[in-house]
């Protein structure tokens, strides 16, 4: 978490005392090997000698999981998972059951994997897409070797601009990441704006009355 004291006000109640725990990072290290050939690649690299026998994929979207999930079948002796809110919770239970107990297996999932939820012993990560940030990134590659001092990762960049994504968080200092930033949701405005002007008599909309609602939607005037 980038700012604990910020969210635990934002996340507790009113007058409630709270009180942040957090514990420090240790002597554990990370490495981070940059492939190529993209998910040709990821196959590969999965089905060499040698390969790690548990594997965790963390792709940005649910719609990337379902593509690599698909072109993964075949293509390595893992057994295959898939992980995502939009699942059904009794099965990302038996995933996350299957994902510790499995001597072999692959599982590619969104951020749902990246905290709170014991995986077993991962031995090693694969960024599938560029992390949001550095923040995000050693928050995955944290989840794989975490019996060992090392943390393992490895990235399979689809894109030119995907490599560069992946290089710009590798060498922000994590002091100085933005991921404290409050996001801006520019579809939350064009919503309001839409209901504003239908509930109108004569659909219409002020502008200061536009200019609350960009407030409100954290997108400014």
């Amino acid at each position: 978490v980038s700012d604990p004291a910020r969210v635990a006000e934002y996340w507790g109640s009113p007058g409630a005392r709270l009180r942040v725990v957090h514990s420090g990072t240790g002597s554990r290290r990370h490495e981070l090997a940059v492939m190529d050939n993209g998910v040709v690649g990821l196959g590969q690299w999965l089905s060499r000698r040698g390969a790690p026998a548990k594997v965790l994929i963390f792709a940005n979207s649910r719609r990337r999981c379902d593509e690599l999930f698909l072109a993964l079948q075949g293509t390595t002796a893992h057994v295959a998972l898939i992980h995502y809110s939009d699942l059904e919770h009794s099965i990302r239970v038996d995933t996350e059951r299957l994902l510790r107990e499995l001597p072999r297996v692959v599982c590619i999932a969104t951020s749902t994997l990246e905290l709170g939820i014991d995986v077993g012993d991962i031995e090693a990560v694969v960024l599938a897409d560029a992390p949001w940030s550095a923040r995000n990134l050693v928050q995955r590659i944290g989840r794989g070797g975490r019996r060992s001092t090392i943390a393992k990762a490895a990235c399979f960049p689809v894109s030119d601009r995907d490599l560069l994504r992946t290089l710009a968080a590798v060498s922000t200092p994590i002091d100085e990441d933005d991921d404290g930033v409050v996001p801006r949701y520019h579809s939350v405005l064009v919503q309001q704006a839409l209901v504003m002007i239908a509930g109108h008599s004569r659909r219409r909309v002020r502008s200061e009355e536009l200019s609350r609602a960009g407030r409100d939607a954290n997108v400014g005037n």
